[in-house]
């Protein structure tokens, strides 16, 4: 191109420009050089112009590639309590997003795995009549429990509890897939007085689903009914070794003190091991559903990259169980569950439920 250029500056050879620009044919010559040179040099000019729009695109192009490549949506925890309420927020988003959600339990008439090509055996989709999300992330129902007579003791380790986490129950065997598939949890908390009341709860409609009688007149449906249900309390006590472990839980003088117990061990080892995975957590108050109910909802379903379908919507009743305690009973209460909770979990129910029972 510099050949060119000189080439051009040779053309120019005139002294006093003024003079030689009078004459109408010597400004024609002029011009059409220029035109000449203009277009010889047309693509070279506009190189630097075009290099640089390429350059500004690159950003769009690799966003669009990683786009791409997340092809299929990616599985959610939700990380509960028994009780806690998993049924409602998972209903929720089937609900709102018209897309089925998951589960690691053999809950569903004829259960399908979500990735059928590389785990076989769960997470399962839980209505086969909903399409799976295109997108975002399929939220998968765990309450983190082990196999049947694997678990040894009432206590469990975070690993055993991960385990928990990956086991798959289908046709009274168990299965487990890789952790790593989880993208993202949701961790969901319930009023620890709710969350117990709740499980008694469960256990009654349960037994009188199947025409228990006896169970059901023994334990009526009642504050009454649930008190003595803790006072006769025999669930997880067949392990020899906690016997000691668990007769020091009963000396404490709290009211269902094994099931406060298992309700502040799950959360302990959720949020530990949700540590270890490093990967996106979203924390529900149940409660909240009550409180800010809109917020609530759109949070969750941002962080599951959902999107809800308008015209839907679900409703909400939440009915609170604390009068089932008296207030001494709700404060002991409290102090056995921050004795027993790890720093996060303890920062987590004082500040959300038990703070306000002691004050003074």
């Amino acid at each position: 191109m510099d050949k060119k250029i000189d080439a051009c500056n040779q053309l120019q050879p005139v002294s006093n420009p003024n003079t030689y620009l009078k004459s109408h044919k010597s400004k024609a010559i002029v011009t059409s050089l220029l035109l000449l040179f203009l277009i010889s040099y047309y693509d070279e000019l506009k190189s630097p112009f075009v290099s640089s729009i390429k350059q500004s695109e690159k950003p769009k192009a690799i966003h669009t590639q990683n786009s791409d490549a997340k092809s299929k949506p990616e599985i959610a925890w939700i990380m509960s309590f028994p009780n806690s309420g998993t049924s409602f927020t998972s209903a929720l988003v089937r609900e709102l997003t018209e897309t089925s959600t998951g589960t690691n339990y053999d809950e569903a008439k004829h259960p399908t795995p979500i990735f059928p090509d590389e785990y076989q055996y769960g997470p399962f989709r839980l209505r086969q009549h909903l399409p799976l999300p295109d997108k975002g992330y399929i939220l998968t129902k765990t309450h983190c429990t082990r196999c049947r007579g694997l678990q040894k003791s009432i206590n469990k380790t975070t690993d055993e509890f991960m385990e928990g986490c990956q086991t798959v129950k289908k046709d009274n065997k168990c299965h487990g897939y890789d952790p790593k598939i989880v993208k993202r949890a949701v961790h969901l908390f319930r009023n620890p007085f709710d969350n117990v009341v709740g499980r008694f709860h469960l256990e009654w409609k349960s037994k009188n689903k199947v025409g228990n009688t006896k169970y059901v007149k023994k334990y009526p449906y009642s504050k009454e009914g649930f008190r003595k249900w803790c006072d006769n309390y025999s669930h997880h006590q067949d392990h020899s070794k906690d016997k000691k472990f668990i007769q020091s839980l009963k000396d404490t003088g709290i009211i269902c003190p094994i099931e406060f117990y298992l309700y502040v061990q799950f959360h302990n080892n959720a949020l530990d091991s949700l540590n270890e995975l490093d990967i996106p957590v979203h924390i529900i108050d149940y409660t909240s559903y009550h409180t800010d109910y809109n917020r609530t909802v759109a949070g969750l379903l941002n962080f599951l990259e959902l999107d809800q379908v308008p015209g839907t919507e679900k409703s909400f009743y939440m009915s609170s169980h604390e009068d089932f305690y008296t207030v001494d009973e709700k404060r002991n209460i409290a102090k056995f569950l921050l004795k027993y909770a790890s720093k996060e979990t303890g920062r987590h129910l004082h500040d959300k439920f038990l703070g306000r029972l002691l004050q003074n």
